[in-house]
């Protein structure tokens, strides 16, 4: 069975603001296509449409715009996520993984897929947004409770978080986004969830 779940912005995160603010609202759903929690996702397949990334610091805040080619962020052809999960990269030893923002090339149509071969479950981003934050669950642990497990685990999910690029008003190169009094932030995100036959 084929279904879409569309989240919608304004979702009220800041309903009205008295003074001009920086924001960029997201959406921090979890992802684990197999259907079985106690796998990981790095056997799924991910396509990102993003030529760039940006570097993080080893506090996780953002600081740099990069190109993802040759370098383990070049998710533009589809392909497991742990491929190039190399831990020796500074980038992902400093999120403990993929922990990083992409700015996407365009945002119209499909910005990213997620694949699972096992389940055959196939999910579709679709965005009017200009990043997406890649998270693949590397602090998730057993002290997180999941109904009908002992626990989350490492990997166990991963996140495709749409939203402005972060950390926007540090960069030169990129529009600084912010909320002004009498303004309402208006985006959408589809995640369309399909079986591949």
């Amino acid at each position: 069975m084929n279904g879409i779940i569309k989240i919608n912005y304004p979702f009220t995160i800041l309903p009205t603001t008295d003074k001009e603010t920086v924001h960029a609202p997201t959406n921090h759903t979890y992802f684990n296509l197999s259907n079985d929690l106690s796998s990981d996702i790095l056997d799924h397949e991910l396509m990102i449409k993003a030529d760039k990334y940006i570097e993080i610091n080893n506090i996780l805040i953002p600081t740099k715009i990069s190109d993802v080619e040759n370098t383990p962020f070049d998710f533009r052809k589809s392909k497991k996520i742990s491929r190039d999960l190399d831990l020796s990269f500074e980038q992902l030893k400093l999120g403990s993984g993929y922990n990083h923002p992409f700015i996407l090339s365009d945002n119209i149509g499909t910005i990213a897929t997620l694949y699972c071969e096992k389940s055959g479950r196939l999910m579709e981003v679709i965005s009017d947004q200009e990043a997406l934050v890649l998270y693949t669950g590397n602090f998730l642990n057993e002290t997180i409770k999941i109904a009908g497990t002992n626990g989350a685990k490492k990997n166990g999910a991963l996140c495709l978080e749409t939203q402005y690029i972060p950390n926007n008003m540090n960069f030169d190169e990129v529009k600084t986004h912010t909320l002004k009094p009498g303004e309402v932030f208006n985006g959408n995100t589809v995640f369309k969830f399909l079986v591949k036959e």
